[in-house]
């Protein structure tokens, strides 16, 4: 048991960081269960301990939801005088046939959101004045 939760959060820890490496070989390798309809379903099961629970959430949270790169944006420089300016080429390149080979949550996570509003309240233990689950 302890192997598994320690694997799992080696897995998160990995892909801390957007590690794009990681990320590839947990997503693409079919050895690995980490397919985003198999993480939602383990977070709805009951019997498992919370602390696997915990584990498997921060996992998917960094395989699925925050796992794009950072990207830069160009300065822009204030000083330039227009007479100056030369018109030159871009060195910026669109890659138009650019396809993701990684898998990509297509429900905009509606379904991730609908479960946490729906088991939140339960995880905690937290109640509220009438005694029924509640984050109040």
């Amino acid at each position: 048991f302890r192997y598994f939760v320690r694997c799992i959060n080696l897995y998160g820890k990995l892909c801390l960081g957007r590690n794009q490496a990681s990320l590839a070989f947990l997503l693409e390798n079919d050895s690995m269960p980490w397919d985003y309809p198999t993480l939602l379903t383990m977070l709805g099961e009951e019997k498992l301990p919370a602390l696997v629970r915990s584990r498997l959430t921060s996992l998917m949270l960094r395989l699925y939801v925050d796992r794009d790169p950072q990207t830069s944006k160009p300065q822009v420089l204030y000083t330039r005088t227009w007479s100056k300016v030369v018109p030159e080429e871009s060195d910026m390149q669109e890659d138009k046939d650019f396809v993701a080979t990684l898998p990509v949550c297509t429900t905009g996570f509606t379904d991730l959101s609908a479960f946490l509003l729906q088991e939140l309240p339960f995880l905690g233990g937290a109640k509220g004045k009438d005694g029924a689950p509640s984050l109040n």
